[in-house]
């Protein structure tokens, strides 16, 4: 098993989404697309994302041909863990329309970082599945730590992903996208 670099962006400048995957429409000058042709697993790696707007709710949608898929065809499931709170808590939405990474605020230490598995993505007969590992530090200055999982409840190709906070543009962070080989 190898890690292929396929996909890599850092942001220059404000934008209020950015794409990793999703072939032409993809935010980086790669222009990869998830390929149909075989069903290997991605990894994706987010890093330092942060947003221009305070205490705001960091979204990632999948992309369908490079366009982000805003139906209620995701089922996600996560569970949060909070390290100054000691409280745990879960979360199951069917017929969502994003997945919800938690808020952040403007400050220097509050940027998301996470990684995603992606499966059956290429495959336009089985439903794309995501696990994924977060972690931030939110607008009040708590860390924690998200762990869950996201499918499309419809089976249909996806070649990407598309990240947006709730209002205002992402500041910053890098995104990466390997391909499984």
């Amino acid at each position: 098993m190898g890690f292929k670099l396929v996909d890599n962006y850092v942001l220059p400048s404000a934008a209020s989404t950015v794409t990793i995957g999703g072939g032409s429409s993809g935010s980086s000058t790669y222009n990869y697309a998830i390929p149909t042709s075989t069903n290997n697993p991605h990894f994706v790696v987010i890093q330092n994302v942060g947003p221009i707007n305070d205490d705001v709710s960091l979204y990632c949608r999948v992309t369908k041909s490079g366009s982000a898929d805003t139906s209620s065809n995701y089922d996600t499931t996560h569970k949060n863990m909070y390290d100054q709170t000691y409280n745990i808590s879960n979360t199951f939405n069917a017929s969502e329309n994003k997945m919800n990474m938690g808020n952040c605020g403007t400050g220097n230490s509050e940027t998301h970082n996470a990684y995603f598995w992606l499966y059956n993505f290429g495959s336009s007969t089985l439903s794309s599945v995501m696990s994924r590992t977060h972690m931030n530090v939110s607008s009040g200055q708590r860390l924690y730590g998200q762990i869950g999982g996201t499918s499309q409840s419809v089976a249909s190709a996806t070649d990407g992903l598309v990240f947006y906070f709730a209002s205002g543009n992402i500041a910053k962070g890098s995104f990466t996208m390997y391909e499984v080989t």
